[in-house]
């Protein structure tokens, strides 16, 4: 409310973005897909006066209510400030300690409107090539970044001060580019890197700044026109996607997490038809959840849904199935040398289980078989869809997935050789029926 008084800048913004944050954070919401940030208040004398807090800082809300329920509503334009400084100032969405804000999901999606500038006066040769300062601003903050052409592209900051390096980061969460703020030795030093594949990653705004840098320093001599070429290509074409979908990868408690979300339902909708169309399951290959208040829609490809992948794209009988499921490995594959090494050994695992398995020759098969039902003999038609059958160590799994009396269903085999030299195992069926669902696999 002193923003009259003291002026709108970074101080006063800080404070009013943590504020705001608090409340649209309670019982507000932010939807990028309407472009809308609403704060409620069960008090018409609070809602107006953030009304006229907001007008302080140039943003216009409209404010409407009935009885106990009164609402201020940003849209458009003054949505999208409103969600940068949520994005700035508010808390971080820690998705590594597997908690996730999914109101600030939904902010940075909304806010990822930035700017990005060049500062002319600032080009000087460095060893190997280039060096210019960059400026990138969103919601009334500007982050000066340096912006280094070498070997690589590379756009860094560093400080004593960790608070303004974390605040870089999110500028930079912003332009669409992840970056983990780290210390410097055993130095109270602290900086963010982002390299050339990283930044490609980034929102078009970004990128066209990328590029404009890269052809004014070729232009002033200080890069060869090999690399310039290949940075600018890269920059234009952006990040790699799968039929325009991007996953993110990376790890949770050790185990590889694949992830698409998005805010808008259809995208999700179209995404699971995606996947069934390669010959995933959900539920068996991956999962669709939802943000508890429904406005934001996650798709996991499971362990088992990568293994699967990884089979049909060096086995599938179909082709626009064997051509779909290894584009989709190729882009997962470019994700996970962006994400980290050790992403990329995990999914290789998982690349080389699926790619082990083997399709045996009974796929396709069609019978009638006789079974003894009641006390008299009943002909069951069986159709084999698929077989699968590896080493796991000291086992042997067989997988069988076979429609039987019009059932689908899911066989699957345990096998191995005990110490007197026989074989034991056990049979774990799932069958797909309403009233199976219910059970567990076991039960089924």
């Amino acid at each position: 409310m002193q923003a009259e008084k003291l002026g709108v800048n970074e101080t006063t913004l800080k404070y009013f973005g943590a504020v705001l944050w608090g409340t649209v954070g309670g019982d507000g919401y932010v939807s990028a897909a309407e472009k809308e940030v609403n704060l409620t208040s069960g008090e018409g004398a609070v809602a107006l006066l953030w009304a006229a807090a907001l007008a302080a800082y140039g943003v216009m809300p409209r404010v409407s209510g009935v009885r106990r329920v009164f609402h201020v509503v940003a849209s458009n334009d003054d949505a999208v400030r409103l969600a940068q400084l949520c994005v700035l100032f508010g808390p971080p969405m820690l998705e590594k300690e597997g908690f996730i804000s999914h109101k600030l999901v939904e902010a940075v999606e909304l806010g990822s409107k930035v700017s990005v500038r060049i500062e002319e006066r600032s080009w000087r040769r460095i060893k190997g090539g280039a060096a210019v300062n960059i400026y990138i601003s969103a919601g009334g903050v500007l982050g000066e970044f340096n912006l280094y052409l070498q070997e690589k592209v590379l756009l860094g900051f560093k400080s004593t001060d960790r608070e303004e390096v974390e605040l870089k980061a999110r500028l930079l969460s912003l332009a669409g580019v992840e970056v983990r703020v780290r210390k410097e030795g055993n130095r109270d030093v602290w900086y963010i890197q982002t390299y050339t594949d990283q930044l490609a990653e980034g929102n078009e705004e970004l990128r066209k700044g990328l590029v404009k840098a890269v052809e004014e320093a070729l232009r002033r001599g200080l890069i060869d026109e090999e690399k310039a070429k290949r940075w600018i290509e890269k920059f234009e074409k952006g990040v790699s996607t799968w039929r325009g979908y991007k996953f993110n990868i990376g790890l949770s408690g050790g185990a590889l997490q694949v992830k698409f979300q998005s805010t808008n339902p259809e995208n999700i909708r179209k995404l699971k038809q995606e996947l069934e169309s390669l010959g995933l399951r959900e539920g068996e290959h991956f999962t669709v959840k939802w943000s508890e208040d429904k406005r934001t829609g996650y798709i996991y490809i499971a362990r088992e849904g990568i293994i699967e992948l990884a089979y049909i794209a060096k086995y599938g009988a179909d082709e626009a199935q064997r051509l779909g499921a290894a584009s989709l490995i190729e882009h997962l594959r470019i994700k996970a040398e962006l994400a980290d090494k050790e992403v990329l050994v995990k999914l290789e695992e998982l690349v080389r289980e699926g790619e082990s398995r083997r399709s045996l020759h009974a796929e396709g098969l069609k019978t009638i078989v006789e079974i003894e039902w009641k006390g008299r003999h009943v002909e069951v038609p069986i159709e084999v869809k698929n077989i699968k059958a590896w080493e796991d160590g000291d086992k042997l799994r067989i997988v069988v997935g076979a429609i039987i009396g019009g059932v689908e269903g899911q066989w699957t085999a345990t096998l191995r050789r005990t110490k007197k030299n026989a074989i034991e195992g056990y049979t774990i069926a799932r069958v797909n029926t309403p009233a199976a669902e219910k059970k567990t696999p076991r039960e089924s």
